[in-house]
């Protein structure tokens, strides 16, 4: 795919997905563990974030966000954590992370495990010269010991070495089986040690392709099929393309603005109309892909003890109480309503969140006590349940309250409390989710108006004083 200023373009090659830019960069992502990015000389000592500042000098790679220098890596690594909607980053393990035991170190180094990396008789023998096999062979054993699945690991790792080896020209031999690290292909492709898969796919026939020239293992095509993006089809199976972007047939993509709505109808045929986004959506970017959206905002509290906020601040948390998670600021309002939920700790001393919720509204209460004993009003129901200006119903074993106001609850059955409200909202919410105003920067605010840094004095100021 090619982007519509011709300033990147993106390609699969065998198991991997190749970004590559005008100015240089390239990143690739072997879609299991590795990632390799590569930049020119030209952006030596312009670097910082993980990978380090690219200056010549590896002792002042672990520099923090701060420009301050560490040497403890849980550190280093937490400096450089952005806060993602929806996405929990664990903390690391700190002192209590897995050591390897001597018993383990000789499994995990020996020849037909991690050893097959730096074998001067293994498969990638060839690579060795372009790719050192000593950090990939030391990451392997290390991983090894951290988890439960050592197969799993196992694979991952030298999965890993293989795409660095094939991304720097190198030639691997036979390493996969149908016992060991089996690689499982689409209907209509078999696996390839050695495959160039760029070039024979559907978006390749129509536009030129701007391959690497490597070969990189994967699945390749029988013959007579070529690649759509997911599946291998025949020629007469395939899409369409707009502005380097390609299309399976039934897809449709939006210009920027969503000005335009262009489907692809059948092989080669683009069919475009004038489009609009319809009251209550805009033309957004979701998944680099431009359309019309509905507005809205998300709050989560997860089973993990972590807390995202509608407008994206995130952290953990470890207080226990009934808390106010979300509320309409106005409580003359018709629409007013009031989220509470209980945070406990369980025997374990493990966090236990949503055991019970409260949702309050204008002449209204809602009470879910370990996800399925449900009230209403101090009576007992059963669900689906709909009275205005609330409903309840429960779809894929999650409980889901929807209110006139225009916010939805979800209750998940680990306990994860999730909000939702439509753009509508913006600005006029209270509570530890925050004030839905688009800026994350002031969302850690205590009830007095005062901002803190920790999540634990954000839930404390809005305890429920009437469960106190």
């Amino acid at each position: 795919m090619n982007a519509a200023d011709g300033k990147f373009w993106i390609t699969q090659e065998g198991n991997n997905i190749i970004l590559y830019t005008t100015f240089g960069l390239t990143v690739l992502y072997d879609t299991s563990s590795y990632v390799h990015v590569t930049v020119p000389s030209t952006y030596r000592g312009h670097m910082c974030g993980l990978a380090g500042n690219f200056n010549g000098d590896p002792k002042d790679d672990f520099m923090l966000a701060n420009g301050k220098l560490t040497e403890n890596v849980e550190e280093f690594a937490a400096s450089w954590k952005i806060p993602v909607n929806g996405v929990i980053c664990s903390d690391g393990c700190g002192d209590k992370c897995p050591i390897c035991n001597k018993a383990q170190k000789t499994k995990y180094e020996a020849g037909n495990f991690c050893g097959m990396i730096p074998s001067k008789t293994g498969p990638f023998i060839d690579c060795h010269s372009l790719v050192n096999p000593t950090e990939y062979f030391e990451h392997c054993v290390n991983e090894a010991c951290t988890t439960n699945e050592v197969q799993e690991s196992l694979c991952r790792s030298l999965q890993a070495y293989v795409a660095a080896c094939q991304a720097s020209g190198g030639n691997i031999r036979a390493w996969r089986s149908s016992s060991f690290c089996p690689l499982t292909c689409p209907a209509h492709s078999h696996y390839e040690p050695c495959t160039r898969t760029c070039d024979s796919t559907c978006a390749a026939l129509s536009t030129p392709s701007q391959c690497s020239g490597n070969c990189f293992e994967g699945c390749q095509c029988d013959e007579d099929y070529v690649f759509d993006g997911s599946h291998c089809v025949t020629m007469k199976q395939c899409g369409c393309t707009y502005r380097g972007a390609y299309l399976k047939i039934g897809e449709h993509i939006y210009s920027k603005g969503c000005t335009k709505k262009c489907t692809c109808q059948s092989t080669g045929q683009l069919q475009c109309k004038e489009s609009s986004c319809q009251l209550g959506e805009a033309c957004a970017l979701r998944g680099g892909v431009h359309g019309c959206v509905t507005l809205e905002a998300q709050c989560k509290l997860t089973a993990q003890a972590h807390i995202t906020s509608f407008d994206g601040a995130s952290g953990r948390y470890s207080c226990s109480g009934v808390y106010e998670i979300a509320s309409l600021c106005d409580q003359n309002s018709a629409s007013w309503f009031r989220l509470l939920a209980s945070i406990e700790k369980d025997y374990t001393k493990q966090m236990v969140v949503g055991k019970s919720i409260y949702f309050y509204f204008r002449g209204g209460f809602i009470q879910i006590i370990n996800g399925e004993r449900l009230w209403v009003n101090g009576q007992k129901i059963t669900l689906p349940y709909e009275n205005s200006p609330v409903s309840m119903r429960k779809t894929q074993d999650k409980i889901v309250i929807d209110h006139d106001s225009q916010v939805q609850v979800y209750l998940h059955p680990d306990g994860m409390v999730t909000m939702t409200a439509k753009e509508t909202l913006r600005g006029k919410l209270c509570a530890a989710c925050g004030n839905f105003n688009k800026d994350h920067l002031d969302d850690l605010k205590l009830a007095s108006g005062e901002r803190t840094n920790n999540f634990d004095e954000v839930l404390k100021s809005w305890e429920a004083e009437d469960f106190i």
